[in-house]
């Protein structure tokens, strides 16, 4: 609408775009990220990077329309976006926009719903999670779901067949009611399928395994409730049984128990 918004970034990754008369787009991204700063000339057609990209004054953004604002976002997820993933500057836009994570193909097609910084001490008693993306009322229905862990070094991609149809219990389960369908606290153990791991830990990466999560915000004991190939009654290990009601030391995982190279856990966040 004529009004120019500004930003503060350094340029990391500049392109072009073939037709020189289209409106001027600057996108910022936010300083948790680190300085990002895309400069681009929305059309049909993106050209090369034309770096080396170098530290600019704070610019401006200018939107003619709302609905040339709307079909820049569009052009943006379907054309820039995607290019951007392949190169290494600019990975961190793609871990949150894009809808395939670099060298991970298997995430091609799907979407963020949550995202959350790990805190060093989570306490989710009475609060839900701070997730920095949230964008569950707006899916409708899916039939495969998806994690991403990075832990700086390491990190893991584990994808499944959907084991629930409600997008409010994919997140981290606590006992606060703003986690979960908001009635009571998430609760989830059973089998999982087709589930496919992509890791850069040895050993771990795979498909087509079967699997079994356990998401619950309660203590939990040993016994192997639901006879999972492999597991201890005896020892914490990838197939525990829930006390339901009791504690708060919580459970959200990930683990597979047949059809590959690895048994047992893919990621643990308790």
């Amino acid at each position: 609408h004529q009004q120019p918004m500004e930003f503060m970034a350094a340029c990391r990754c500049m392109f072009m775009a073939t037709d020189p008369t289209r409106v001027l787009f600057l996108l910022s991204i936010d300083s948790t990220m680190g300085p990002l700063l895309i400069l681009a000339l929305v059309t049909s057609q993106l050209v090369n990077l034309i770096g080396p990209c170098q530290a600019m004054p704070t610019p401006m953004v200018f939107a003619s329309s709302r609905s040339m604002l709307q079909e820049f976002l569009r052009v943006l997820r379907h054309l820039l976006l995607p290019r951007l993933c392949s190169l290494h500057l600019c990975q961190q836009i793609c871990l949150r926009q894009c809808q395939r994570i670099p060298d991970i193909a298997d995430s091609e097609g799907y979407e963020l719903v949550y995202e959350l910084g790990i805190p060093t001490n989570p306490n989710y008693g009475s609060s839900g999670p701070l997730y920095s993306t949230d964008t569950h009322l707006a899916v409708s229905s899916f039939n495969r779901v998806a994690y991403y862990l990075d832990l700086g070094l390491t990190h893991v991609w584990v994808s499944m067949d959907a084991f629930t149809d409600d997008s409010q219990n994919i997140g981290v389960p606590c006992l606060s009611l703003q986690c979960g369908d908001g009635v009571t606290p998430t609760v989830i153990q059973q089998i999982v399928n087709n589930v496919n791991v992509v890791s850069n830990v040895a050993g771990l990466s795979g498909s087509g395994y079967t699997g079994n999560v356990e998401f619950w915000p309660y203590n939990y004991s040993p016994g192997n409730s639901l006879s999972i190939p492999g597991a201890s009654s005896s020892t914490f290990d990838y197939g525990d049984t829930v006390d339901l009601n009791n504690g708060s030391f919580g459970s959200m995982q990930v683990h597979v128990n047949g059809g590959g190279g690895h048994r047992g856990t893919v990621f643990a966040f308790n």
